[in-house]
C-alpha cells in the first residue's frame, strides 16, 4: 500500500510540475507559431507587404471582408527603433493602423477618425530604447523587439477604379525605416 501511495503521489506531482511548464511555455508556443504563420505568407521583418484587390470570381479571398486592402509587416526594432510614415487614401469609407506587440496583444491603434490630418508619422521602439529617442512625432512602444503591423483601408467604392488606384498609390507610399538619430 505504502508503495501505491509513493506511486501516486510522485505522479500527481509530475503531472502538476508538468501541467505548470506547458501553461507557462503555450503562449510563447502561439507567438513563435504565430510569426512562422506570417513569415510563411512571405513577410519578411521590416519589409512592407502590400495587399491587392481580389478579383471577384477569379482568386480566394481569405479575408473576412473582400473589400478591405490591407498593408502590413512584422517588425524587428533589434537594429533601433523604425520610423513609420503613411498617407490615409482619398474616398475611404474606413482606415486604420495596428500595431501588435509580439504577444498579438494590440500595442497601439489609430483610425482615420482618429488624427487631425491625413497622414500618420510615427516611431516604434521598445520601451528600452525610450530614453535615447528625441523626435516630434508620436512614439509607439513594444515590450520586446518583436511585432507586427496591420493597415487596413476600406474604398468608399472598391469597383471605381480611380478609388482603387488611389487605395494602392497611397498603400505604395507607405515607409517602414531605421530611424536615423
Amino acid at each position: 500500500m505504502r508503495k501505491l501511495g509513493l506511486f501516486l503521489t510522485i505522479s500527481v506531482g509530475v503531472a502538476v510540475v508538468s501541467h505548470a511548464a506547458f501553461v507557462y511555455t503555450a503562449p510563447d508556443l502561439a507567438v513563435a507559431a504565430s510569426f512562422r504563420k506570417l513569415e510563411k505568407q512571405g513577410l519578411k521583418p521590416n519589409k512592407i507587404n502590400f495587399g491587392k484587390p481580389y478579383k471577384a470570381g477569379e482568386e480566394y479571398v481569405g479575408y473576412g471582408n473582400p473589400d478591405s486592402f490591407s498593408t502590413r509587416a512584422i517588425i524587428d526594432l533589434s537594429d533601433g527603433p523604425l520610423r513609420f510614415s503613411a498617407k490615409i487614401p482619398e474616398d475611404q469609407a474606413y482606415w486604420s493602423f495596428a500595431l501588435f506587440q509580439s504577444d498579438n496583444d494590440v500595442a497601439v491603434l489609430y483610425s482615420d477618425r482618429d488624427l487631425s490630418s491625413p497622414q500618420l508619422d510615427l516611431v516604434i521602439a521598445t520601451k528600452a530604447q525610450m530614453p535615447s529617442l528625441d523626435v516630434d512625432i508620436p512614439i509607439a512602444t513594444l515590450p520586446d523587439e518583436r511585432g507586427y503591423f496591420i493597415v487596413r483601408s476600406f474604398p468608399t467604392d472598391r469597383f471605381n477604379p480611380k478609388i482603387v488606384e488611389g487605395t494602392l498609390k497611397a498603400a505604395s507610399e507607405t515607409t517602414l525605416t531605421i530611424l536615423d538619430q
